[in-house]
């Protein structure tokens, strides 16, 4: 039995480097039943692999304007992490996922005194936004994967084919308990994606 998990495992892989959001799995003698799946059929996919154990402080800078039932506020936030040896404040990631409608209503309550008319001078990235703020706000965010990002630029020096970006990322809430100076380091999230890599490695040699 162990053989054959590992051989699905290894085929997954195999499928998400591919580009295919992840495998579905069928049991070889279940009968077809059509719109239902139960047991006899699941799909594993690539954001139920969960491989990011931590959460990541990380700080607003920008955010595209809200449509349809978010307008008046923010569509999503544009998050990034601070690296103290640059003083320079590098994106990760863009998040929608996980706000309460109250706190979405709040969001221009809190964030409009920081905006700024044009992206931070201290704030490094590739992605565009409606909105730009002073790199001040703390949010706590959970997210799946660290991936190489063409847009994103956490350790995109250290990479040099990209920054690293987090995948399927969600608000876990607000931290006002940290400064900006305090949100997880460009470091910290470097060797959480080299651990990753290096984990992967290790199963693919199985």
């Amino acid at each position: 039995m162990s053989a054959t998990v590992v051989g699905v495992e290894r085929y997954f892989r195999e499928a998400v480097a591919y580009g295919a959001e992840g495998v579905v799995i069928k049991a070889a003698t279940g009968p077809y039943q059509a719109g239902k799946r139960g047991w006899l059929r699941i799909k594993f996919k690539r954001e139920y692999q969960k491989q990011v154990a931590d959460t990541f402080d990380l700080v607003v800078v920008g955010a595209p304007r809200g449509k349809g039932y978010r307008a008046g506020t923010y569509g999503s936030l544009l998050l990034a992490s601070f690296d103290p040896a640059t003083n320079k404040y590098y994106t990760l990631t863009k998040v929608g996922a996980g706000f309460s409608d109250q706190l979405l209503r709040s969001l221009p309550k809190v964030l409009t005194p920081y905006v700024v008319r044009e992206k931070h001078r201290l704030v490094e990235t590739g992605m565009r936004a409606n909105v730009w703020f002073e790199p001040v706000n703390v949010v706590e965010i959970a997210g799946t994967e660290l991936t190489v990002s063409p847009v994103h630029t956490v350790a995109r020096r250290l990479l040099k084919r990209g920054g690293l970006a987090l995948r399927f990322p969600r608000f876990v809430r607000i931290r006002d308990d940290k400064a900006a100076e305090q949100a997880t380091s460009v470091g910290e999230i470097y060797d959480i994606y080299r651990s990753a890599m290096r984990r992967a490695k290790n199963r693919s040699h199985r």
